[in-house]
């Protein structure tokens, strides 16, 4: 689940790090089909705080080089334990499997932290995420349908996680949902929270899928890790953390990072 897929091509950033031939790009669009656009609505700034990145080969278009450069920290696994240490970054060439296929070039990019336990997210520009372990917390499903909930405590709160939506599915659609929206709720010190975090108009033969819930940013609230992709071609992982929330929000959107894959 934590894995991200090998080869990926994003669509709402372009960094030209490598000149790519027409060839090249040609093959890659019909290797990786079509990506439809539905209406997806994240609560969010128009300028994240945070850089996010996953390990691994991404194409040249989806990470900038000088992202090495960075003061990086990663939310890691270990014998199955979760802790959050201070990680170099290196970003080197490799080869990328849909746009070199037909060629000896490398224009890929591969990041590597130098933590070499399990990477679940690389995280830049927020000084307040410290050092040291994270308890997880285990949910029956990571994938909630319409009228489904998850139940999870911490410090004494109960939150659940919750989502609604129509599902249309006929005829084995694995996937068939239109208006799906997923929230968070909890009562804080006699204050109830009940807070949208992502609403998304349709899937693709995907759904928002839960990668991560655990205290990341150290303040005893638990944060969130989402892909709130739509397609099955796609995947972005979401970081929510509690830390900078405000108002009657349990959570604040701090950064993304999208891919697609083969």
């Amino acid at each position: 689940m934590f894995c991200l897929l090998a080869c990926r091509e994003t669509k709402h950033k372009q960094v030209p790090a490598k000149k790519v031939t027409k060839t090249q790009l040609s093959h890659a669009k019909k290797a990786e089909g079509y990506v439809p656009a539905p209406h997806v609505q994240i609560p969010i700034d128009t300028i994240y705080p945070a850089y996010i990145l996953t390990a691994g080969v991404s194409h040249y278009d989806e990470v900038d080089r000088k992202y090495a450069r960075h003061k990086w920290v990663g939310l890691f696994k270990a014998n199955g334990h979760y802790y959050v240490a201070a990680t170099n970054v290196a970003i080197t060439t490799a080869h990328d499997v849909i746009l070199d296929e037909e060629t000896q070039e490398n224009t890929g990019w591969e990041v590597s932290p130098s933590v070499k336990d399990s990477t679940i997210l690389l995280i830049s520009g927020l000084d307040y995420i410290k050092s040291g372990p994270v308890i997880p917390f285990k949910l029956k499903s990571q994938i909630l349908m319409p009228g489904n909930a998850e139940h999870f405590s911490y410090q004494n709160i109960d939150y659940t996680l919750y989502a609604t939506g129509k599902n249309m599915a006929t005829n084995g659609d694995l996937y068939n949902v239109a208006n799906y929206k997923l929230y968070l709720k909890a009562t804080i010190n006699g204050v109830a929270y009940n807070q949208q975090l992502v609403y998304i108009s349709g899937f693709d033969d995907a759904m928002v899928t839960v990668l991560f819930v655990g205290d990341i940013d150290g303040d005893g609230r638990p944060d969130l890790i989402l892909d709130t992709s739509a397609h099955y071609n796609m995947e972005r992982p979401t970081l929510y953390l509690s830390k900078p929330a405000t108002g009657k929000n349990l959570l604040k959107v701090v950064g993304l990072h999208q891919y697609v894959g083969c």
